[in-house]
């Protein structure tokens, strides 16, 4: 028998049990929106943390009451969900990824009003925006590529964790930030005036900042920091990263 024989036998046999392997896969079952948009009222209540996976368009609104409104495709609506869970309202699809992909021929249109907000972790490629918040202590997580908008801060403490390629854009005063960059994230917050500022920056993201009486920095790799004010300046840099002032604001 020849080498080449050698060679194709044990071959067929790799592919006869790759083939028997990819039988077991489960397969992918899409599920596309009818283009029929409905909106609809769900029950919501005693949370202060929110919890987006996947896609869509959050609008939250702090007032003197708990509702949520949703808009999505006719046929999606019953797989969304809206879970209070703990103090965290989860909102999202039902099915795992693996067992359904959902195709809206529209976003999905989350409206929330909430007394108190604590928390936002967004998990995906969401769109959020907050009209105007006031609270003690704001923690802001990204995974993904998710973009949050923040029109309006009152906080004693912000907290911002982005990895991925998240933005984050906010305005307004807080006394403390610290923030955390992985990836290629982007934190746009010349408009929120501190009084001290901590940022780190792990890979290539940016941040601008607004520092009245500290600024720490750490950058490893090719991100960059900007910020306005004349903080006491601490800084650390491994790699080509760059801290630059841009004057008073």
């Amino acid at each position: 028998m020849s080498k080449s024989k050698f060679l194709i036998i044990p071959l067929l046999i790799a592919m006869v049990f790759i083939l028997s392997a990819c039988q077991e896969f489960p397969k992918f079952n899409i599920v596309r929106g009818s283009g029929i948009l409905i909106t609809e009222d769900r029950p919501v209540s005693g949370f202060t943390a929110i919890q987006l996976d996947g896609a869509g368009r959050l609008f939250i609104v702090q007032g003197d009451s708990e509702s949520l409104k949703i808009r999505a495709d006719d046929n999606l609506m019953a797989n969304l969900t809206a879970e209070v869970q703990e103090d965290t309202l989860v909102l999202g699809y039902r099915e795992q990824f693996w067992r359904k992909t959902f195709l809206p021929s529209q976003p999905v249109v989350y409206a929330l009003t909430m007394t108190e907000m604590s928390t936002l972790t967004l998990n995906g490629a969401a769109d959020v925006e907050i009209q105007a918040l006031e609270t003690e202590a704001f923690d802001l997580e990204i995974y993904g590529a998710g973009n949050v908008v923040v029109q309006s801060l009152s906080a004693e403490k912000l907290s911002v964790n982005l990895s991925g390629a998240g933005s984050v854009s906010v305005r307004g005063t807080v006394t403390e930030q610290t923030v955390h960059l992985d990836g290629a994230s982007n934190y746009q917050a010349g408009g929120l005036q501190s009084r001290h500022t901590s940022i780190e920056i792990n890979g290539l993201g940016q941040g601008i900042v607004w520092a009245a009486e500290t600024l720490q920095t750490n950058i490893n790799g090719g991100g960059s920091v900007s910020y306005y004010g004349a903080p006491e300046v601490v800084q650390q840099i491994s790699g080509l990263g760059e801290v630059r002032n841009l004057g008073k604001k």
